[in-house]
């Protein structure tokens, strides 16, 4: 919320009800459009009720660490945060003391204080706020004529939702519908973490649309060609969970900080928030609580299981990997020596075709059809050099054309042909 529109919004609430300018309303409207409370009320009620809302909205501000409101007080109004951080805090009896613990923060868009206006009893917790906040304000009248069905409404569909759940089967309607008067619902979008290992755990977690997945870091071993053998940790998928599957609560029973990394999977998820210190105020039966805690020991035991699967599989594939790379280094060198020979080889055959000056190249092919002695007599006239032994440098120097006499290794009758003098010699 920029400082603009909190003075706008400021001078708007100066007139109430019908005193309020249709223009002034429009603009309050068009401010207050994206907030998820007005947006459900538009969707099911149409823009009236949004118009009669802005109506009768009125602005408030407190400075950090300022009670809202407190535990026992009358409540008379409902509350909307456009900005800031409002922490609810609930009383603890211990012995003839009393204390406050937190057990849920409220930001930007979030509304609260309407459990004390439905029931017509005393606040049942304290707000406070942690960071300068603007809040909207509807006076418990204007909350009854005009948005108390959309809550009940809501609130009724999270009831309903939990009693579906193997966990809250058994649990009646009441006991229910005052755990949801402090569940948060949120929002997630693919990639996104709901929450981060080895942070605390104060929350469980229910995903009401969509899927999540939970993944842990394994430790990759160093690789045997990595020289300063650096530990790599990776992120790796362990399990996937869609609607109705409840999340985090092993780490909040066994009382240890988160042990994976919940991200969202799919492209939007919604997942309903409940304040473990909540959670178990108001969930108290015996039935649940078994429940859970075994699913919590399930979970626990399937988790630990597939971390020491997977340290094992990337162990046989380091091994695997560190073979391979062997393997093609010995691959790589052999590569290596047969270049070279192949190129000394090409070397020595240019030169003896320097020296032989009339010799035809086509001859040192080794594929020629004149490698059989049947063949001989009708190939090039210097195939002899191929079946003749001569292999190397030293061999051939004393080979010439002209009047000198040829090797033994000619074969008596053989032509051979001068390349710069284009005539023939014949073999004795």
């Amino acid at each position: 919320m920029n400082s603009e529109n909190t003075s706008k919004i400021r001078h708007i609430c100066k007139q109430y009800g019908v005193q309020r300018q249709p223009n002034d309303v429009r603009i309050l409207m068009d401010i207050t459009k994206e907030i998820k409370l007005f947006k459900d009320l538009t969707q099911k009620q149409g823009e009236n009720s949004h118009y009669a809302c802005c109506q009768h909205l009125l602005y408030e501000y407190f400075d950090p660490q300022t009670y809202i409101f407190r535990h026992g007080e009358i409540g008379t109004k409902f509350y909307i945060i456009l900005s800031g951080l409002v922490s609810i805090e609930l009383p603890q009896s211990q012995g003839s003391q009393m204390s406050y613990t937190e057990v849920m923060t409220f930001t930007a868009g979030s509304s609260f204080g309407e459990l004390a206006l439905e029931n017509s009893k005393p606040r049942s917790a304290s707000a406070i706020s942690k960071t300068p906040c603007h809040l909207l304000v509807l006076l418990k009248k204007d909350y009854t004529r005009l948005i108390q069905k959309i809550v009940t409404d809501k609130k009724n569909e999270m009831t309903f939702f939990l009693q579906s759940l193997p966990a809250f089967e058994k649990l009646n309607k009441v006991a229910l519908s005052k755990l949801t008067y402090n569940i948060k619902e949120m929002t997630f979008t693919r990639g996104q973490n709901i929450f981060t290992e080895g942070e605390q755990a104060k929350e469980i977690f229910i995903v009401r649309d969509g899927e999540c997945k939970l993944c842990r870091f394994i430790s990759k071993p160093p690789s045997s060609m990595n020289v300063r053998k650096i530990i790599r940790r990776q992120l790796h998928t362990a399990k996937r969970l869609g609607k109705g599957s409840m999340i985090g609560e092993d780490d909040v029973f066994n009382k240890t900080s988160r042990t994976c990394t919940c991200i969202c999977a799919s492209t939007i998820a919604t997942v309903y928030v409940i304040p473990s210190i909540d959670f178990f105020n108001r969930i108290t039966a015996e039935q649940p609580l078994r429940y859970l805690k075994r699913v919590s020991k399930d979970k626990k035991r399937f988790l630990d299981g597939w971390v020491g699967f997977r340290e094992s599989l990337d162990d046989i594939f380091s091994i695997k990997q560190a073979e391979i790379v062997k393997i093609k280094a010995k691959h790589t060198s052999l590569d290596v020596n047969n270049i070279d020979r192949l190129n000394q080889a090409v070397t020595e055959r240019k030169i003896l075709m320097s020296r032989a000056g009339s010799m035809d190249f086509k001859s040192f092919c080794p594929m020629s059809r004149a490698n059989s002695r049947e063949n001989l007599g009708k190939s090039s006239s210097a195939l002899w050099i191929v079946n003749s032994g001569v292999s190397s440098i030293k061999e051939i120097k004393n080979l010439s054309v002209g009047n000198t006499p040829l090797p033994r290794t000619a074969i008596p009758g053989q032509k051979i042909r001068h390349k710069r003098t284009n005539t023939f010699i014949e073999a004795n």
